[in-house]
């Protein structure tokens, strides 16, 4: 989980679905970056980073098997999608909204709280096929999004004017 320590991030909701997720039986951490461990948090199981420079975001998300994304109707520039998906990795989401807009390449939640999260890890630990699959997908996003891909897309399209 990397942002903003902000209430429509809804951290909270990562810290009880992970916790949720465990009592299920999935072995599951996770490590937070972005700001200080809040008051109470004591799971032995959920790792604080604070604020981290960009380079070790990167570091970060390669080292783990997804990123998690808990926002609802907010998150109008999801940049942990597009830099984990350049990682290779997928994120969770729980907003539908970011599970049509980026396909295959994200693991959707079947709804926003924290409980439909957790169902999600644990499927997902249950059958680490998803994630790999929607890795593979990641990758796939960030080729398509790339300086390069949007370089070639335009210069087809100013072919096409030129021929006309």
């Amino acid at each position: 989980w990397i942002g903003r320590f902000a209430p429509e991030k809804r951290l909270d909701v990562a810290l009880e679905a992970v916790r949720l997720a465990r009592r299920r039986g999935a072995q599951v951490e996770l490590t937070v970056a972005g700001g200080e461990r809040p008051r109470g948090v004591n799971d032995s199981f959920i790792h604080f980073v604070g604020a981290v420079p960009h380079e070790q975001v990167v570091s970060l998300i390669d080292e783990a098997h997804a990123t998690l994304l808990t926002s609802y109707g907010f998150d109008n520039q999801p940049m942990v999608i597009l830099e984990s998906a350049a990682r290779g990795r997928p994120t969770f989401v729980c907003d539908p909204v970011l599970g049509a807009e980026f396909g295959n390449a994200v693991v959707e939640c079947a709804g926003s709280e924290a409980s439909d999260l957790a169902d999600t890890i644990v499927a997902c630990a249950q059958n680490p096929g998803v994630l790999v699959d929607a890795g593979r997908e990641a990758s796939l996003l960030a080729r398509q999004s790339s300086p390069q891909a949007h370089v070639k897309n335009l210069q087809g399209v100013i072919a096409g004017i030129r021929m006309r």
